[in-house]
């Protein structure tokens, strides 16, 4: 079990800050991206104390970006949309990889999947893994949930022993939300 050196917020304080996060209205995709033939658009929802960066390469069996993915700050909301490529009938299906970077040394990497083919249906999915191809090889129609493989220990703000651990959820359609939870073991 890793041993986190930075503390860890309160129990109290994880419960306001998820629910302040959830209450966050998700982005609209832009009018441009929405005029695409083929698009769809990967919401990142961060419940957690620590930041979500973007682990490059993306991995497009398929289609490109419209809206690239950024970093995911602590309790916060963010987007990347996906379109078909011009001159392409094969619409736009892929993936991309996250490190939920907890401190130097310690992170939880994930990866995200994503589909909206011109024959078949939406999918998502979400894996533990630092390759965006697992994220797409994880795709399903209802999306999944995961929990991540290690727990972490250390304290609270007041020094209380703590330890935590992380529940990541996707929703399948053309909008997936991919949900990560702090979750207090």
């Amino acid at each position: 079990m890793p041993q986190v050196q930075a503390p860890f917020v309160t129990r109290q304080e994880l419960q306001e800050k998820t629910a302040n996060t959830l209450a966050i209205p998700n982005p609209e995709p832009s009018s441009a991206t929405q005029s695409r033939p083929r698009w769809i658009q990967g919401i990142v929802k961060n419940l957690t104390q620590f930041n979500l960066q973007v682990r490059p390469p993306a991995y497009f069996y398929s289609g490109r970006y419209e809206t690239w993915p950024t970093e995911v700050g602590a309790w916060s909301v963010g987007q990347f949309t996906c379109v078909q490529s011009e001159n392409s009938a094969s619409g736009v299906t892929g993936g991309n990889a996250w490190n939920l970077y907890i401190e130097p040394g310690i992170e939880v990497n994930l990866a995200f999947g994503f589909t909206c083919p011109i024959i078949g249906s939406y999918k998502s999915g979400v894996v533990e893994s630092a390759t965006a191809q697992d994220g797409y090889n994880m795709a399903s129609a209802e999306g999944n949930s995961i929990v991540s493989r290690d727990q972490f220990s250390g304290v609270d703000m007041y020094g209380n022993g703590m330890t935590i651990m992380f529940e990541v959820q996707c929703s399948g359609g053309q909008r997936p939300v991919y949900t990560i939870h702090q979750v207090v073991c």
